[in-house]
């Protein structure tokens, strides 16, 4: 701010309302909006659209993983809310599909525990899936009896 002192003052009379010569108040509450920042969409937002939507929660990692895939910066988030609950959805689908053919395999034999503890921490990542649930449960029934100890460890990991 320069403290120059003015040479000369202008002096503006305005009249708001409607009709001839006024302003109306209603063309400038419609530039004021778009101007108006839209709201953020967080990632509770989403993991709350997601569960209402498809019934089940989905973790942070996978929203963050889904906009890396998809390009998208935080503040793209809010206008690709849908596309991203889309991908998430289609990835614990193709979860689901990769995981089936693994847990009936891991079913019909005894494993050892190491290849049981690699299925259980692939299967724990999806959980929050019911049907991959359903999967990491199947498996804890099976190897219950063979190795207690480790699914023991398990049903906690999952608890907590």
């Amino acid at each position: 701010m320069s403290h120059k002192s003015p040479d000369s003052v202008i002096n503006v009379k305005v009249e708001f309302g409607e009709g001839d010569n006024k302003i109306s108040l209603d063309a400038i509450a419609e530039r004021a909006k778009k101007y108006q920042s839209k709201p953020k969409i967080t990632y509770k937002m989403i993991q709350e659209y997601v569960e209402q939507k498809y019934g089940f929660k989905v973790h942070t990692s996978y929203i963050a993983e889904v906009k890396r895939s998809l390009g998208l910066t935080m503040y793209d988030v809010d206008e690709n809310i849908y596309q991203i609950a889309e991908q998430i959805v289609q990835l614990h689908q193709k979860a689901y599909e990769v995981y089936l053919p693994l847990v009936e395999d891991v079913c019909s034999r005894i494993v050892s525990e190491d290849e049981l503890s690699h299925l259980l921490d692939y299967l724990l990542d999806f959980a929050c899936d019911e049907k991959i649930l359903g999967l990491y449960k199947r498996v804890c029934r099976k190897y219950l009896d063979v190795y207690p100890g480790c699914i023991r460890d398990y049903i906690e990991a999952y608890c907590c």
